[in-house]
């Protein structure tokens, strides 16, 4: 598995990089409310995102059924609008139960392209 093809940067209405979010599902994918509110948008919207490496963007409705606001949880699932899956779906699992066990962090901070950054 790829994990890099999974990660997504969310963009704002310009183009710009406000986040990173990653696919869990064929069709669906989490990022943090945060993200949302920086990219200008609100849950029922549509924004646009884009696959590390990739260079096309693909539309996500921000579904208001899972949101969490960044008092509650800060938590918002995507549903992508493609018909091609471009990457595996990521697991997702229990912070507490991964004590002892090797992670890699992945973003797109503001001091580099939208290749993002990794952290270990």
């Amino acid at each position: 598995m790829d994990i890099k093809s999974s990660i997504f940067a969310v963009l704002n209405q310009t183009g710009s990089v406000k986040g990173t979010g990653f696919l869990v599902a064929p069709n669906l994918a989490i990022t943090c409310a945060h993200v949302i509110f920086a990219a200008d948008a609100q849950p029922g919207d549509i924004i646009e995102v884009r696959f590390s490496g990739r260079i096309e963007k693909n539309k996500a409705l921000v579904m208001t059924e899972y949101w969490r606001d960044v008092d509650q949880g800060d938590i918002a699932i995507l549903q992508l609008d493609f018909s091609v899956l471009v990457a595996d779906p990521l697991p997702l699992g229990v912070a507490s139960s991964s004590s002892g066990h090797d992670f890699y962090s992945f973003g797109f901070a503001t001091v580099t392209d939208v290749n993002g950054i990794g952290a270990r």
